[in-house]
């Protein structure tokens, strides 16, 4: 189990409810746009999400989840905006080529299935199809 601090917990829920109101943003918007598709160009749609996103949303972390561009809200809609959000560290080109594959996307631990054993969880939002890692395997029997 791990410890996590009051303000780590109040943090986090936070965030979720911010990613909440930006997904329920992107679904009226895509609702409205789609029934109201005879009246509306692209220009339209895009200067209409402008202003969703930059004046009308007034919570900033929630702005700042929001898609910046007209054309990902379709897929923050269906899939949520958190798909969209790009990890927030990463490694240079320099240190891959010196220590090999990055691979904190991953956790290894016990898998709450009993009998399970341990199993590799995803440790951030991946999307569909997409490589998690590329692991030679040894089978070790007991």
């Amino acid at each position: 189990t791990v410890n996590v601090s009051k303000d780590a917990k109040k943090k986090l829920a936070i965030e979720r409810a911010a990613l909440k109101r930006a997904d329920g943003l992107c679904t009226k918007f895509v609702s409205f746009v789609s029934r109201e598709a005879e009246n509306f160009t692209p220009e339209m749609a895009s200067d209409l999400w402008d202003i969703v996103r930059n004046d009308a949303t007034t919570d900033r972390m929630t702005r700042n989840y929001l898609p910046q561009d007209v054309k990902d809200v379709p897929h923050a809609a269906q899939y949520g905006v958190a798909t969209l959000i790009p990890p927030k560290f990463g490694y240079s080109v320099e240190w891959l080529r010196e220590n090999g594959m990055c691979v904190d996307m991953i956790r290894v631990r016990k898998s709450s299935i009993e009998g399970a054993g341990r199993g590799v969880f995803a440790h951030r939002t991946l999307r569909k199809g997409s490589a998690v890692a590329l692991v030679p395997l040894l089978h070790i029997s007991d």
